[in-house]
């Protein structure tokens, strides 16, 4: 099985040119969102080497990245519950991988991110099933890995750098290498015994992904024992190795310019008989781990050479193929039914707890909680709906088009049973624009608008809504002119108008620094006059009491009344827990949440499929209206 792993050397320049030059918009944004959050990082054989590249990205934008491998993936899923989850695979197809995607939709993490340098394949097949889960994929040129991991490796640092927003300085030259092997038979002609030679590979931080590479592929491939640590560690007893075994023992030294001064030191107190490699990088950051990954190739080609072996097809034995291919997920009984309503919507509502660490009594009270709400919602008549936009009726890709096609059949699908909606969202005109390209102009005079969080109310046929001129409140003035003077300016975009004051971040890394500067903005103006509100990107902050959006329920109410409808309201958002702008929607009696639900018992419940979220499940509970006349009523979901 395989490639001659020469072949796959051969190819290395046209995959570095190839993921140098690929756009990657969509997945550095996604990766963007990722970094809100901890990260935990799934992959297995040689994908995990870029897995522990991941993980110092990640680290270094704050917060904390753990690379783990699809079984640990397993131990960990308590973990995803508050972080973010990032597979990457070659082939997304081996039964490992596709185990910790389950294990992880199951957790229901923020947001899931799969990488494959392959397309159609089964992992992207599965992500695609699920609101919370993004598949990117990136067929290579060169297609399939030989027995190793190459091409898609380098594809995988390379990538992922460019969406952590790294430049690049590395460019592949053919020359690097015939310098490099100079290096390598000086080395080589040191070494006594390779085959029962142990290396011992020491690195400092952009080195040690390499570092865990140059041990996978020498173990995988079988061309020597190799113990790795980095240079401190490496202080810590691992050095007494040599002092015992230095007969059957070389050393391999990654340095960038980093540890330059430290590396040196390190190798001054070490006996000169040992044989030494050093594999040394001019550049500093990404690029030179990227630098260190190939040459660290060529060292692995040499190995191979002189033990002939060839790493690209080494031979599976017999068990090997049964170990590869071994079924093990029935192996892990898990409780199917903790995946199942009630005990879903159970779970979401005691986020961050576990249901399984709760009390039989605690149990009983929330599948009594849930009890009382489903049938309160499943046996009452509406005459009308009240929705939420951004991220409810309209998703994240069609945030600049508007409600897609399906959401859009099942509103029309409503308005034909002459049942009333209102959309109540902090956006101004461009919702009304939106709304009439997806919407058949016969419907619009019985769907209702709620501009700037329900401080404009009228039907979508008002040409005259919503007034947008910029407002003069005071309390918005004195803020807007704060973040004005802070080192934030440049981050954001503030809109003032008559009730709301809108400020947008324009990168979402840096959303959690901007919205506490902005709240401690807020909260210092000495007045009770408005209410800061959140939601994915931006803050509202709304005159009160004016400006709410419940003021579209009443609004919309005594429209239904006055031509018949029953007068209940159903209420779907996105963001019902505090200070999300949907909290005092949700807070209403009959109201269900796409996302985001509250600690109350008696409302904003989450009852959507697992893994399902936003508009997919705005959706979901749409297809669940049932229309009689008059009124309508939700199947049970």
């Amino acid at each position: 099985m395989g490639k001659p792993f020469e072949s796959e050397l051969d190819r290395l320049k046209e995959t570095v040119d190839f993921t140098l030059s690929t756009d990657i918009t969509h997945f550095s944004e996604t990766i963007d969102r990722a970094t809100l959050k901890p990260l935990c990082i799934v992959g297995s054989g040689g994908s995990f080497s870029a897995c522990t590249f991941v993980e110092f990205l990640h680290q270094r934008t704050g917060m904390p990245g753990k690379a783990i491998t699809p079984l640990e993936s397993y131990y960990y899923q308590r973990a995803y519950f508050n972080s973010n989850v990032l597979i990457l695979t070659a082939s997304g197809k081996n039964k490992d991988i596709l185990f910790a995607f389950d294990t992880a939709i199951k957790n229901e993490p923020d947001l899931m991110i799969n990488v494959c340098t392959t397309s159609n394949s089964p992992l992207a097949k599965q992500s695609d099933k699920f609101t919370l889960s993004k598949i990117f994929e990136f067929p290579l040129p060169t297609r399939k890995d030989g027995f190793l991991a190459s091409n898609s490796l380098v594809a995988f640092f390379i990538l992922l750098a460019r969406a952590y927003k790294y430049d690049i300085k590395y460019k592949f030259d053919q020359r690097i290498r015939v310098e490099f092997e100079k290096d390598l038979d000086t080395f080589f002609k040191k070494v006594k015994d390779l085959k029962h030679l142990t290396f011992n590979v020491l690195y400092g931080g952009w080195s040690r992904p390499v570092a865990v590479d140059i041990e996978s592929k020498f173990t995988e491939a079988a061309l020597a024992n190799t113990l790795i640590a980095d240079y401190r560690n490496f202080g810590h007893g691992r050095h007494h190795w040599f002092d015992k075994r230095i007969e059957s023992s070389a050393l391999i030294a990654l340095v960038t310019p980093d540890e330059e001064e430290l590396a040196s030191k390190t190798l001054s107190y070490l006996p000169k008989s040992i044989p030494l490699l050093l594999i040394r990088s001019q550049f500093n950051g990404p690029s030179a781990t990227i630098d260190l990954l190939i040459k660290s190739f060529f060292l692995v080609s040499k190995v191979g050479q002189l033990q002939k072996i060839d790493p690209g097809r080494p031979g599976v034995p017999a068990f090997g193929s049964k170990l590869y291919h071994l079924s093990y997920s029935s192996l892990f009984k898990e409780n199917e039914r903790l995946y199942r309503q009630p005990y879903l919507g159970i779970q979401r509502k005691i986020k961050p707890e576990f249901i399984s660490n709760l009390s039989s009594a605690e149990i009983k009270r929330w599948e009594k909680h849930y009890k009382t709400f489903s049938n309160r919602l499943f046996d009452s008549h509406f005459g009308c709906i009240v929705l939420d936009y951004d991220r409810t009726i309209c998703s994240d890709e069609n945030r600049l088009t508007g409600p897609g096609k399906e959401i859009s059949s099942e509103l029309e699908r409503i308005l034909d049973g002459g049942i009333l909606i209102g959309v109540v969202t902090g956006r101004g005109g461009s919702v009304k624009h939106d709304l009439r390209n997806c919407i058949g102009k016969k419907y619009w005079k019985n769907i209702f608008i709620g501009y700037y969080n329900g401080d404009q109310l009228g039907d979508l046929l008002d040409d005259n809504l919503p007034n947008s001129e910029e407002g003069k409140e005071m309390s918005f003035t004195k803020i807007r002119k704060m973040l004005k003077n802070t080192h934030i300016e440049s981050d954001i975009k503030i809109t003032q108008r008559q009730s709301q004051l809108t400020i947008e971040c324009k990168t979402s890394s840096k959303w959690e620094m901007t919205k506490s500067i902005i709240y401690e903005k807020a909260m210092s103006i000495r007045s009770v006059d408005f209410l800061v509100l959140e939601s994915s990107r931006s803050i509202d902050i709304i005159k009160r009491p004016e400006v709410s959006k419940l003021n579209m329920i009443d609004f919309i109410q005594k429209k239904a009344n006055s031509i018949g409808l029953e007068d209940q309201s159903l209420c779907i958002g996105d963001k019902g827990k505090w200070p999300g702008n949907d909290f005092e929607l949700l807070n209403t009696p009959y109201s269900l949440s796409v996302d985001q639900v509250s600690l109350d018992p008696n409302s904003c419940w989450n009852l959507a499929p697992i893994g399902i979220r936003n508009a997919d499940a705005c959706l979901v509970y749409l297809k669940a209206v049932q229309l009689h006349k008059k009124y309508f009523k939700i199947a049970a979901l």
